[in-house]
């Protein structure tokens, strides 16, 4: 479950651009994979527990990324077009 999300992780740490990526989908993913956590937790699924943990940690890792490229993105509006000089 965890590879999958690999090509993500990589494009957000080499691009700026994080345009088409929703943030809060993969925030909702890693709740969703908590909750699972508690189920396997309570039928002792170990080795389901641990790929959903992983899982749950790339869907994190990918939500918080996004967060803080499209935080990026948005200073850098903001300095071109706010602060430009006027001509």
């Amino acid at each position: 479950m965890t590879i999958n999300r690999a090509p993500q992780l990589i494009e957000l740490v080499r691009h700026a651009d994080a345009t088409g990526v929703s943030a809060t989908s993969w925030f909702v993913g890693a709740f969703g994979c908590s909750l699972w956590i508690l189920f396997y937790t309570g039928v002792h699924l170990w080795a389901a527990l641990t790929a959903t943990a992983f899982a749950g940690l790339a869907n994190l890792a990918i939500g918080l990324l996004a967060t803080w490229r499209h935080g990026q993105s948005r200073q850098d509006f903001i300095a071109r077009e706010v602060f430009a000089p006027s001509t």
